[in-house]
């Protein structure tokens, strides 16, 4: 992913405005979702508690309103706990497309698999249905620069260009150049595979920080 893409708010501080600011709190939450692409890789327990804490909110408020005969009170309650039940149904298809999308990631990435036929098979999908997925992640930036081929029946990720060739300098035999140790990171956010050396940067995939 290009180091110039946007950070996306925390999610503490999210949270932190939705109870705050109450129903003005999901405008963050909903810029949120929409722009953060590591968002739907996740296991939507955030967004989960983020919704049981606004139904809570709402139920409270809307008995309060109700036996205190406060209707400004009630109208507020109301969208706390409508705005709760839907960032509740959010946070589930999140989890159900965050395990879809680290499945076909796994399969493209750390299998190296590129006919669409197989990730379909391995998918237990219809071919149809993987280049539907395989197309959106795309879209969304899982799978930067990638495109699919129909005739071939692949997917074609973009290969990662050489590094610059620095100029040749001559060796200084009392003061050698410590050759940098790759390794294989695996990325807690989609589960790619990627061979890193000792400065690390995000996940070409979903973003995270790779450690």
């Amino acid at each position: 992913m290009p180091s110039t893409t946007k950070k996306s708010m925390p999610w503490g501080l999210v949270i932190f405005l939705l109870i705050l600011l109450g129903p003005f709190g999901l405008i963050f939450l909903f810029r949120k979702i929409r722009t953060d692409k590591s968002v739907p890789l996740t296991s939507g327990k955030t967004p989960a508690a983020a919704s049981f804490v606004l139904m809570s909110l709402g139920a409270i408020g809307l008995l309060a309103s109700i036996s205190g005969g406060m209707p400004s009170g009630f109208v507020i309650s109301a969208t706390w706990l409508g705005g709760g039940i839907w960032i509740n149904e959010v946070s589930k298809r999140m989890k159900l497309t965050g395990t879809r999308y680290r499945k076909y990631i796994a399969i493209i990435a750390n299998e190296g698999q590129k006919s669409i036929d197989a990730i379909a098979s391995a998918m237990g999908v219809a071919y149809a249905v993987a280049v539907s997925d395989l197309q959106q992640m795309i879209d969304l930036g899982f799978l930067v620069d990638a495109h699919i081929d129909t005739e071939s029946r692949e997917i074609h990720l973009a290969k990662a260009p050489p590094p610059p060739r620095e100029p040749e300098t001559p060796p200084v035999p009392e003061a050698p150049v410590a050759q940098a140790q790759e390794r294989v990171v695996a990325c807690n956010g989609c589960g790619a595979n990627k061979r890193v050396s000792a400065q690390v940067g995000e996940c070409e995939y979903c973003g995270s920080p790779l450690q």
